[in-house]
């Protein structure tokens, strides 16, 4: 989500954000195979491509990657400038990459 530079405005956003989370975490499913991977190529592509000050994935998987046979995912990341934070997992996790 990309906030608005107007304290007034950016607080109501940012309460708004937060509502959609809490009703994401509140209503998700579990889904047949977990592909971390290739979500965070997705989500490292497009904060990327949208070019914001702060960059911030949220991950919400028990990091267990189950992939269907014959997938491999042996890639590195450039995180520099990412906060990637787990969450819904045994404990949350806050990984900081830095410049």
């Amino acid at each position: 989500m990309t906030f608005d530079d107007r304290p007034s405005t950016v607080n109501r956003q940012k309460r708004l954000f937060a509502e959609k989370v809490q009703t994401f975490v509140e209503d998700a499913r579990s889904s047949a195979y977990t592909d971390i991977t290739g979500g965070l190529l997705q989500a490292v592509e497009y904060l990327n491509e949208k070019g914001p000050t702060v960059k911030t994935v949220l991950i919400f998987s028990d990091l267990k990657e189950d992939l269907q046979e014959g997938y491999i995912r042996d890639i590195e990341f450039d995180l520099d400038g990412f906060d990637i934070i787990a969450l819904n997992v045994v404990r949350t996790m806050w990984i900081h990459a830095s410049t």
